[in-house]
């Protein structure tokens, strides 16, 4: 029975696009002169750059992790050095020794967790005790890194510039910025209701100077995507906005319309804008 299946991934439906706008766009074809040919489809080339066009942030994100890692064994093997003690000895005395104990009180929250009827009570606390291991080594090196230079020069892929007039997206801050940050979320997504609070503060933070647009991002239409469509044609869709994240309680709900009707205080015509946007929203659907 393999306990790290309990660990948990997170999905996030939620991504974070950043997009320098240009009027003024050449949309020429990238150039693959000297590029390495990687396969050949009846006759056309396919070059590595567009492969790793595709996965060039996962690329990014894995050698990222992977220079960390290599960083912080770096660290330890200077500490140990300076030491003059073997580095197996100071993960010893520094991690091991000093890492939190696992407690009954630990082992017990995690087993109720657990919908099991075996427990292998010898490999849980040697998990849980691993993760407590792993937790003190972050906290030694983040000690230690303070002591040394460290420059990180790895840059993430670069993304062709894209023309976000082309996006129907909705205003998030009063900023008319050429910088433009796309937030393509969706309503019902528990993770994007969770990072809700932290882009709050960004919008917040950046109001003046970011140009915050708002995406939706869903396989179907909802009542609160309509409810935000129909208060954007008052010019609301950010007081809309908040008000859903707020009550997600309400989401697919016919109170959300009341919402709509009341707090963005719309017209008599409410019914009409709700049709109109349906027509919106199937437009940003492309259906």
């Amino acid at each position: 029975m393999k306990f790290f299946n309990k660990i948990s991934v997170f999905y996030f439906t939620f991504l974070t696009v950043v997009i320098i706008s240009c009027n003024n766009i050449d949309n020429k074809k990238p150039s693959h002169k000297k590029e390495e040919v990687i396969a050949i489809l009846n006759g056309q080339n396919i070059f590595v750059s567009e492969i790793d066009s595709i996965i060039g942030l996962q690329i990014y994100e894995q050698r990222l992790n992977a220079l960390k890692l290599f960083v912080s064994r770096k660290i330890l093997e200077n500490e140990a050095k300076k030491q003059k003690i073997p580095l197996r000895e100071l993960v010893e005395n520094q991690i091991n020794k000093k890492c939190k104990r696992v407690t009954i009180e630990d082992f017990e929250k995690y087993i109720s967790q657990l919908h099991i009827s075996y427990i292998d009570t010898n490999n849980i606390k040697t998990y849980l005790l691993t993760i407590n291991q792993k937790d003190r080594q972050v906290q030694y090196i983040d000690l230690l890194k303070q002591y040394y230079s460290i420059k990180i020069k790895l840059q993430p892929p670069f993304y062709n510039f894209t023309n976000t007039n082309e996006i129907i997206s909705h205003k998030l801050t009063a900023s008319k910025s050429r910088t433009e940050v796309v937030i393509v979320t969706d309503f019902t997504c528990p993770a994007c209701q969770q990072a809700e609070q932290e882009l709050k503060n960004l919008y917040e933070k950046y109001n003046n100077k970011v140009n915050f647009k708002f995406v939706y991002f869903s396989d179907y239409i909802d009542k609160s995507a309509l409810a935000c469509e129909a208060a954007a044609k008052q010019y609301k869709f950010r007081q809309m906005h908040d008000i859903i994240f707020e009550h997600t309680e309400l989401l697919n709900q016919d109170s959300i319309y009341f919402y709509s009707s009341t707090v963005i205080l719309m017209e008599n015509n409410f019914s009409a804008i709700l049709s109109n946007s349906l027509l919106i929203m199937l437009k940003c659907l492309n259906v």
